[in-house]
């Protein structure tokens, strides 16, 4: 019986996890820009390809 509960949360639990591919979660290098003052500053952010939001990632 408790073999059964254990395989039940276990499966329940990737029932939920989405791959970020899956999800429309752009990853690689993204070319961003922002507009200040008139100014126009381009520059990239690297987002990992497991990256998927559930857990923190150093700056």
């Amino acid at each position: 019986m408790m073999r059964r509960f254990i395989l039940a949360i276990v499966l329940a639990g990737t029932l939920g996890h989405v791959p970020v591919e899956a999800q429309g979660v752009p990853t690689g290098f993204l070319d961003r820009s922002i507009d200040f003052e008139g100014a126009e500053y381009l520059y990239q952010v690297y987002v990992p390809r497991e990256y998927d939001g559930s857990r923190s990632w150093p700056v």
